[in-house]
């Protein structure tokens, strides 16, 4: 991603070195690569664990907002149709790819699940979309064809990480033209 012309300033701030450091990364980049393996945890991450930290009082005034108050509705839909666009068993090839990934996963998917039925129960709906059936009907569309995209991306960053020296610039090619692909099919670069 971060040899991608995508944004006016580099990848990473200054003093980042050749390798990229977590600290050193850019919002937009940041967003970008949780987008691109259909994670889209900027948008709901922590959700789950603060509203489920709240007691039954505040909970009751949260699901009064959630109806009442313009603000709190639009922060609650936003979350839903992120939710709705992640793919958690996608992301799941992503992480297993990492050495960590494993336990990443486990971590984002039971906050991922923590955080749905809680936006469900405050929200009082049954699905995460069910107040935007036309973005729904688009996710719906979009899935199939967005999920080739990623296994294919998935093979590519397989291959560039046990590739010689010689294989790797086709290779990154290819990935720089499935991170376009992605982008384009989640309609989104962060």
């Amino acid at each position: 991603i971060g040899s991608l012309p995508i944004a006016s300033r580099p990848a990473t701030r200054a003093g980042a070195g050749a390798g990229i450091a977590f600290d050193q990364l850019r919002a937009i980049p940041w967003v970008f690569s949780w987008i691109q393996m259909r994670a889209l945890a900027p948008g709901w991450l922590g959700l789950g664990a603060a509203l489920s930290s709240c007691s039954a009082t505040e909970l009751a005034l949260i699901t009064r907002e959630a109806t009442d108050n313009a603000f709190v509705s639009t922060i609650f839909d936003n979350a839903s149709q992120e939710m709705a666009r992640a793919r958690m068993p996608m992301v799941k090839r992503y992480a297993v790819l990492g050495p960590e990934g494993r336990a990443l996963f486990e971590a984002l998917n039971a906050e991922f699940d923590r955080a749905r039925d809680m936006l469900l129960r405050v929200t009082g709906r049954t699905t995460l979309l069910e107040h935007s059936p036309v973005i729904a009907a688009s996710i719906t569309a979009r899935n199939p064809w967005t999920d080739v995209l990623n296994l294919i991306q998935i093979e590519l960053l397989k291959r560039f990480g046990s590739a010689d020296d010689a294989g790797r610039p086709m290779l990154q090619g290819a990935i720089l033209a499935s991170i376009n692909g992605i982008a384009a099919a989640m309609q989104s670069t962060g």
